[in-house]
Order: structure tokens, then C-alpha cells, then sequence
């Protein structure tokens, strides 16, 4: 063939025409399995009695665990609406099971000491699995909405915090699902003679899971890291490093040994920052109530407004009370915020190295205890403040003493002269 037959084929930015129909293009896009197994995770902790003491790692923590678990398995057994509880394994070879401190906040206190305290929950020596099956109309609905995914899931529980999956053949948020899986196992717990705390993301958040959606897609090649999409379907999803196993129970054990360092400290942090945020704020108040008190009695009037005078006088009765009481409390309390940030701190720091190892750096819902907000707590104010009125009260009582005293010594001299004339 000679150069002047060769034509070139102008160059296009447009596609080959494809040799597939519509249909069947359509039908190569979707995936042999479109179904995905959702894991939701609940701050769920086992709360020991007040008054009790910390153990870690020791037969004595290991044999509380147990006693545990065989009661509450035993309770969720008796719910018609749990399937299955496996056996707990007797052949677990270490201790595991230990407490952890937990901060919570009191609303109804009388006083501020009273608003912030601690209590122990319980780590399980090994994680209790169980399996609920209820119809989609007698389950709890998230805020009313009718968007049931499932009828049956299976969950995981270690005394921290419990997962819940199921399985759907759509990426679409399910906001409603899981929510009837926390409440068997709180009613287990209770009718087993244990205490659960349910920890949200914020005080009166109804969700009561975190704000994370673990979703793990069929056919996805093992990662290093979650993953957040960048596209919309399951709401704050979270894609797991790994692809679906045909196993639920696998999926789960793969999940809770990929997250439970980071999540049980992501819980401890976030009851120490909501400890931390209130009793700064019940701080303020008392402060405020301080200085108001402090100004009335700088501003009382005094002779000749005889009758102002007297007026001031009966609306400060109890002041000097209330501002003994009141400064005590806030010395305190300015020790015990300094106490909870530093344990913050410790809890911070722990939480961003777990959440590296595991990660979960893409995943805010497990990583948010407030950093900002405490960081901004400004305690020198505070103090200035309580130290202010304090010395002040502290001049007014010298003075008094050294009024007394020269009262006495005068009254002494007298009757000395006396005596001696």
C-alpha cells in the first residue's frame, strides 16, 4: 500500500462505540453481591455499685466478669426476642476482665461539689455475643422515622460498649436501625441485677450511637485504614479495610478487635470533657454569686442614710455564710477541674495513638472529646477571683480578731487598775 492510500483517523476525546447494550452494561455495573453488613457502636457500660474498688487484669475482676455474664446471658435467654446466646468459652487463658473510671455529671446536686463524681464499670474477660429477632413494627423508631433495615441482627458486648449489625442489600442510611438491640440488653441487665450507663455523643442525644456507620462492601481488597466516602448513601459511613465475609459473627469479631482500644478511650475521654465543661460552668455561677455578694456589701449604704443603712444591712443577713461556704466549695472544685483536665489530657493523648494504630484517623465520630472546648477552659480567672474574696474575708477576720484582742487586753488593764487601786 502506498503512503497516499493511508488515511489517519482524526483524533476525539469521545468514547469507542461499545459493543454491550444498555442493559447489559447495566447489569456488568452491579456487583455479584450487592449486600453489606452495618455496625453501629453504643457506649454501653456495666456500672458497678458505689463504693466499689478498681481492679485490673486480676482473678478477683475475672470471676466478678463471669458472675456477670452468666447472669445477663441468662436474662437475655429468657427474652423472647433474643435467638441466640452463645455459651461463654471456660477455656479463655487470661484475665482481661478489669474496671474502668468513668466521670459522670449529677443535674439535681445541692452543691457543687456533688455535680461531678466517678463510678466503675466492668470489662468483660470476654465478649458476650447474642442475636435479636424482632418484627420491624414493634421495633423503636430514631425520632419517629419509619426506616427499619432489618429484623434480625447480631451483636457483641464487652461490658464498654456494644456493636450491632445487620445486613441490607442498599447503601441507604438506615437511621432507625439497631435502636431495639440496646434496649434488650439494657433490660437484661437490669433484670440480672446489674446497672447499664448508656453514654451518648452529647447530653440528650437520642441517636445514642455514635455518629458512624461501619459498612463493610463484598469484594473490597484488604486496606490499612477506614475509610470515609466521599460519596453519599449510608450517612456518616465509615468503609472498613476489609471485604465481606460470609460469616456475620467474623465481620463482627474483625470489627471489635479492630476499634475497641480506641472507642472504650474515646468513652472515658468524653465523660471526663462533659464532666469537665459542667463543673466550669457551675464554677462561674458560684463565682458570679460571689462577686455579687461582694459588691453589695461594698456599696451598702452607711450613716447618715440610717434607713438605707438598715435596709442593706437585713438583705445581706446570711452573706457571710454564703460567702464561707461558697469559697470553700470553689477551692475545691478549682482542684478537682485541675484534676479532670490532667486525666483528660492523659485520655487525649492515649485516644490519638490508638486511633492511629487502628486506622481510624478519617473517623471523627471516635476521635471528638471536646479537644477544643477544654483546651479553652480558662481557670485563672476563676481562681483570681475565689482568691480575691478569699483574702478579703481573711482581712475582715484578722481584723476582727485583732479588734477582739485589743478589747480584751484594754478590759484586762482595767480591771488590773482596778483591782490594784
Amino acid at each position: 500500500m502506498g503512503a497516499a492510500e493511508i488515511q489517519l483517523q482524526p483524533q476525539t476525546d469521545e468514547e469507542p462505540p461499545s459493543e454491550l447494550s444498555s442493559d447489559e452494561e447495566a447489569a456488568m455495573a452491579v456487583p455479584a453481591d450487592p449486600s453489606i453488613f452495618v455496625v453501629r457502636v453504643a457506649a454501653a457500660v456495666l456500672r458497678l455499685p458505689k463504693g466499689s474498688n478498681p481492679m485490673f487484669l486480676s482473678d478477683e475482676a475475672r470471676e466478678l466478669a463471669d458472675s456477670a455474664w452468666d447472669a445477663i446471658g441468662e436474662a437475655l435467654l429468657s427474652d423472647p426476642r433474643v435467638k441466640s446466646v452463645p455459651p461463654r468459652s471456660e477455656g479463655a487463658r487470661a484475665n482481661n476482665a478489669r474496671t474502668v473510671k468513668y466521670s459522670e455529671v449529677d443535674d439535681d446536686a445541692d452543691d457543687i461539689l456533688s455535680t461531678v463524681n466517678d463510678f466503675y464499670g466492668l470489662r468483660l474477660n470476654q465478649p458476650m455475643r447474642f442475636a435479636v429477632h424482632v418484627p420491624r413494627k414493634n421495633q423503636l423508631k430514631y425520632r419517629n422515622i419509619d426506616d427499619v433495615p432489618a429484623e434480625t441482627y447480631d451483636a457483641v458486648w464487652d461490658g464498654e460498649f456494644l456493636m450491632v449489625q445487620w445486613e441490607q442489600d442498599s447503601p441507604r442510611r438506615a437511621n432507625s436501625g439497631g435502636h431495639v438491640v440496646i434496649e434488650v440488653l439494657a433490660q437484661a441487665v437490669t433484670a440480672a441485677g446489674w446497672g447499664l450507663s448508656q453514654i451518648a455523643c452529647t447530653t440528650g442525644c437520642l441517636h445514642r450511637f455514635l455518629h458512624a456507620d461501619f459498612v463493610t462492601f463484598a469484594d473490597v481488597p484488604d486496606a490499612e485504614s477506614f475509610e470515609v466516602p466521599s460519596y453519599g448513601g449510608v450517612g456518616g459511613s465509615v468503609v472498613t479495610p476489609w471485604g465481606k465475609p460470609k460469616d456475620a459473627w467474623e465481620n463482627l469479631a474483625r470489627m471489635h478487635h479492630a476499634v475497641y482500644n480506641a472507642v472504650g478511650l474515646y468513652t472515658v475521654g468524653r465523660t471526663q470533657a462533659d464532666a469537665i465543661m459542667f463543673l466550669e460552668r457551675v464554677a462561674r455561677a458560684d463565682v458570679e454569686t460571689l462577686l455579687e455578694v461582694a459588691h453589695r456589701r461594698a456599696t451598702r449604704r452607711r450613716f447618715p442614710h440610717i434607713i438605707g443603712s438598715v435596709v442593706d444591712s437585713w438583705n445581706l443577713i446570711g452573706a457571710g455564710r454564703i460567702t464561707r461556704e461558697l469559697t470553700s466549695e470553689l477551692w475545691v472544685a478549682l482542684v478537682r477541674l485541675d484534676t479532670l483536665r490532667r486525666a483528660w489530657a492523659t485520655t487525649d493523648d492515649r485516644l490519638r495513638r490508638a486511633v492511629n494504630e487502628s486506622g481510624l484517623g478519617a473517623v471523627k465520630a471516635v476521635q471528638d472529646i471536646d479537644q477544643d472546648a477544654v483546651r479553652s477552659v480558662e481557670l485563672d480567672l476563676l481562681k483570681a477571683s475565689v482568691q480575691e474574696i478569699s483574702t478579703r474575708r481573711d482581712g475582715r477576720l484578722l481584723a476582727l480578731v485583732t479588734f477582739v484582742g485589743a478589747l480584751a487586753a484594754l478590759s484586762g488593764g482595767l480591771v488590773g487598775a482596778l483591782i490594784g487601786g
